[in-house]
């Protein structure tokens, strides 16, 4: 029999894999973005026009800015995965009581 508690702990480990999922997208944005960022900085560097180097630091400021965006959004799914996976802890301790529960009543009713 699947309890409720069964359906909370499946619940909460499908939301913890979404979770995962979400950051491990997140992850290759940050890496895709400080590889661009790093080949701008060096394609700024190489440039003699102070026209282009200008530009060059204009879109390493605004990669810079959605990189920390990125990371703030790494940042909360983190907490989010943790404060999950607490609740997922809880969730199975209280199945396992559950179990517990049931399985000295039906040992008491065969012991009857």
């Amino acid at each position: 029999m699947t309890s409720t508690t069964q359906n909370q702990i499946n619940r909460l480990q499908e939301e913890i894999a979404d979770l995962r999922v979400s950051d491990a997208h997140e992850a290759e944005k940050e890496i895709e973005l400080n590889s661009k960022i790093f080949h701008t900085k060096e394609a700024e560097a190489r440039t003699n026009s102070a026209l282009t180097r200008q530009s060059k630091l204009k879109e390493v400021k605004h990669m810079q800015t959605n990189l920390n965006k990125v990371q703030i959004k790494r940042a909360k799914i983190s907490r989010e995965i943790s404060r999950k996976e607490n609740q997922l802890t809880s969730k199975q301790n209280r199945r396992l009581n559950e179990i517990r529960q049931e399985t000295n009543r039906q040992l008491i009713r065969e012991n009857s």
